[in-house]
């Protein structure tokens, strides 16, 4: 009997009627192909934000199966008790290989069945399999934690890490169809966080698809920001619009 295989894609608190409006505007095929998809709402009794209805406490509910009033997990970077046991962990003790991938507030239990672990970059701990992500993530994460006070120099042998770790696992040809936009949006707007948040989702994707092709993984969870970062940052910027939907489109 041929193995069940699931892929998850979490997309951080977008707005759903934005989306719409947005695609009908900006005519994005993609958006419109993806809001056709079939719905079913579920509703959480968290009901305080900035106390247990933000995204990094109801990621936790979901990939626990618990409420927050049970694991008890408020805080973005919060270090995450080892007794928690998050849907990963349950499938490879089942020997179902699993690859997960920025979901929020996860902790790291190693086993020869979790094949791609990469943490978000808010995470107490940085662990991340397999070893050479730690390339990947070390930019990302100083620059998450610290982008209104990010430093080039301070951080110049990150950023060599990183072009080294995509020119080797990423061709040319995976990124050339960003290059005109992001040309237009540099000159244009200059350089903006959000930017760099969409770039890090989209190369997240390609670098996720490349490992999991090198795996047969039962179990698959990527989870995407760049949408919650620029509704909660340039919601009233209207002529970034344009640039927000063709990156999400």
């Amino acid at each position: 009997m041929k193995e069940k295989k699931l892929i998850a894609i979490n997309l951080n608190e977008f707005n759903l009627a934005f989306l719409k409006h947005g695609a009908k505007k900006f005519n994005c095929k993609h958006i419109k192909e993806f809001l056709k998809i079939k719905k079913i709402e579920t509703f959480s009794k968290d009901l305080k934000q900035d106390k247990n209805l933000d995204p990094w406490v109801q990621s936790i509910s979901m990939n626990t199966g618990k409420r927050s009033k049970k694991h008890k997990i408020y805080n973005l970077g919060e270090k995450i008790p080892k007794k928690i046991v998050q849907i990963w962990d349950i499938l490879s003790k089942q020997k179902k290989s699993c690859a997960i991938w920025g979901t929020m507030n996860t902790s790291f239990k190693d086993n020869s069945y979790i094949k791609i672990f990469l943490p978000d970059p808010w995470n107490h701990q940085n662990k991340v399999k397999p070893e050479e992500l730690k390339n990947f993530y070390s930019l990302p994460r100083e620059y998450a934690q610290n982008y209104t006070n990010f430093s080039l120099t301070s951080n110049f042998i990150e950023i060599l890490k990183l072009i080294a770790f995509l020119i080797k696992e990423l061709t040319f040809t995976n990124l050339i169809f960003l290059l005109p936009a992001c040309l237009n949006m540099f000159l244009k707007k200059g350089i903006k966080n959000y930017m760099f948040f969409f770039l890090f989702d989209v190369i997240s994707l390609k670098i996720f698809q490349n490992l999991s092709e090198k795996y047969n993984l039962n179990f698959s969870l990527i989870f995407l920001n760049s949408l919650a970062h620029y509704q909660h940052n340039n919601w009233n910027e209207e002529s970034s619009h344009k640039h927000y939907f063709y990156f999400t489109d």
